[in-house]
């Protein structure tokens, strides 16, 4: 390394309790109280699991950021106790998604954030810590799947799903379908009186199996453009609102 280069963080690894959750490639404190990083679906289920059940709030008490270079040695680490899941950004689902890693952005609100300190890292380390080891479980999306209540025929009718949020307030879901008369469940649903009903969307890999599935309660159409088909190739959109996720 030239004379007078700092090292550059190539990957970082997230510990709760002293388990690691996982590994990510970007993470950042935008505040002294905030942390925001990229992690896999199939490594999210915790903060899913928290904002579900807990209100947002993590069950451990000491959390660890740490940083390694290319080499897979740790240049720095951060500690805290507090953690609170704020929000976490869904990546846009779509049918036979050349995307192999579905990953999801999680923001927490942390408490009490301090470095590392260097001789607790060599202790850690001589009392057997692993090393890292980079590995990950692909998910290709090949397909969605949506299961409403009262309403098989959207059950393959959507093609893409835009990315949104999950956090307190945000109730609006953005759906595609292609060609657009794939909508006309919703077009019907929503003609039909509009009634509240619940569903869950299945996230399905080249085997149809089931890799991830979010539940959504009082699920109503607000709107379906264009509002009548006229068989063309073209998309429709539509908007759904619902009241809560579970998973």
């Amino acid at each position: 390394m030239p004379a007078g280069q700092s090292n550059v963080a190539f990957v970082y690894s997230l510990t709760a309790d002293y388990t690691q959750l996982g590994f990510m490639k970007q993470a950042s404190f935008p505040t002294t109280t905030s942390l925001v990083f990229e992690f896999p679906l199939s490594w999210s289920q915790p903060f899913l699991d928290s904002m579900a059940r807990r209100g947002g709030s993590m069950p451990y008490r000491r959390w660890s950021l740490i940083a390694f270079d290319a080499a897979l040695r740790e240049i720095l680490r951060y500690n805290w106790r507090e953690t609170t899941v704020m929000r976490i950004r869904f990546p846009m689902l779509s049918n036979q998604s050349t995307t192999r890693l579905l990953q999801c952005t999680i923001e927490c609100a942390v408490a009490g954030v301090t470095p590392g300190d260097p001789n607790a890292r060599s202790a850690s380390a001589g009392s057997g810590a692993p090393a890292p080891v980079l590995t990950r479980k692909d998910e290709t999306m090949f397909a969605i799947q949506w299961k409403i209540d009262g309403l098989p025929g959207a059950e393959y009718s959507v093609s893409k799903v835009a990315a949104f949020d999950l956090r307190g307030g945000v109730s609006d879901l953005v759906l595609t379908s292609t060609p657009e008369k794939l909508a006309d469940p919703f077009r019907g649903w929503l003609a039909s009186g509009n009634t509240p009903r619940s569903g869950t969307l299945n996230c399905l890999d080249p085997s149809l199996r089931t890799f991830l599935s979010l539940k959504f309660t009082n699920l109503r159409v607000r709107s379906v453009t264009p509002a009548f088909t006229t068989d063309s190739p073209g998309p429709a959109t539509i908007h759904l609102s619902y009241s809560s996720i579970s998973f």
